[in-house]
């Protein structure tokens, strides 16, 4: 990301048990997009019901990204669905040490962290952060 500024990765560090637990909950309500446009990259977050908790613990574990509710009465309404609650994370070197923590439990989204993994490792390399 030329011009860019760059920073080590806020995420914490964890335990092995942590970290396959993360990766079970990314694995089945987890969402791993790439970000193309002005900026490209990657992006990650996970959705739940916001009663449950599950993103603020995940927020409070990893240590970094956002949590924050969907409440807008027209989703609410177009949907049917309760309130919900998603933790996101965008800055790369978060996504890329959340991914490199999660990758070794992962079984579902495996082959996806593999290609974000090998794409961000190259910019990293590249652009020297």
């Amino acid at each position: 990301m030329p011009g860019g500024k760059f920073r080590p990765s806020r995420v914490n560090e964890l335990d092995e048990t942590t970290w396959a637990y993360l990766s079970g909950i990314f694995d089945g309500e987890g969402t791993l997009g790439e970000i193309n446009g002005e900026q490209v990259g990657w992006r990650l977050g996970v959705s739940q019901l916001k009663e449950s908790g599950l993103c603020q613990w995940i927020h409070q574990t990893v240590g970094t990204g956002t949590c924050t509710p969907v409440t807008g009465k027209a989703h609410l309404a177009a949907t049917g669905r309760r309130p919900m609650s998603v933790w996101r994370l965008h800055a790369q070197e978060d996504v890329r040490a959340f991914l490199v923590g999660v990758f070794p439990y992962s079984i579902v989204k495996r082959d996806r962290i593999e290609k974000a993994l090998a794409e961000l490792n190259e910019r990293r390399q590249h652009y020297g952060y």
